[in-house]
């Protein structure tokens, strides 16, 4: 059988699950469930190649939808992933934290494989590299990540204190529900 058919195949695959993501992720109720102003309107999605940075919670390291979406994304955008920690169990000390970026960053980038119809969303250190899987604890340490960073197209958020500090300096900002993963923490 021709190789080329199956990476065809793959590439149609992604392409097709990358549409439904950007379909929810761009439509109005993806904006903190309100919608938008005439003087609001909704960009279309940023070009290709080009920074996002997502922000998760550590309680959703392991979710394989988290893991399938990065990989979307990851392989259409450079991107760039925010651990939210606060709230983690691994305390104020260096060494520990150090510890748990590890820990987190092994979890992000298992080899871990998510079949979607015979499809693998493999999320690895050439989609995601470890420099890009930064943990931050407070809200301010986020909002100066995103700040610090060149050319940022778009942040996507579950929290409205930071969606209000980026938009003030004129991040566009997608704000998601916390609640849409809780349930499939393992799934």
């Amino acid at each position: 059988e021709n190789s080329g058919a199956g990476d065809t195949d793959s590439i149609a695959v992604n392409r097709r699950e990358r549409a439904r993501l950007f379909a929810r992720l761009f439509s109005d109720h993806m904006n903190g469930g309100r919608s938008t102003s005439s003087s609001e309107k909704m960009k279309p999605p940023p070009n290709r190649g080009a920074n996002i940075v997502v922000t998760i919670r550590y309680t959703d390291v392991k979710c394989k939808k988290i893991h399938k979406i990065l990989f979307l994304l990851g392989t259409y955008y450079n991107l760039f992933v925010l651990v939210d920690i606060s709230g983690s169990s691994c305390g104020d000390k260096i060494e520990r934290k150090k510890n748990y970026a590890y820990e987190v960053r092994g979890e992000l980038l298992k080899s871990d494989e998510i079949s979607n119809g015979g499809n693998k969303f493999l999320l690895s250190s050439q989609i995601l590299p470890l420099h890009r899987i930064v943990l931050s604890s407070t809200v301010a340490g986020r909002v100066a990540f995103v700040r610090q960073m060149h050319g940022v197209e778009m942040v996507v958020d579950s929290e409205e204190k930071v969606a209000t500090e980026l938009k003030r300096f004129g991040f566009r900002v997608l704000l998601y529900p916390t609640s849409s993963f809780e349930s499939e923490e393992g799934s």
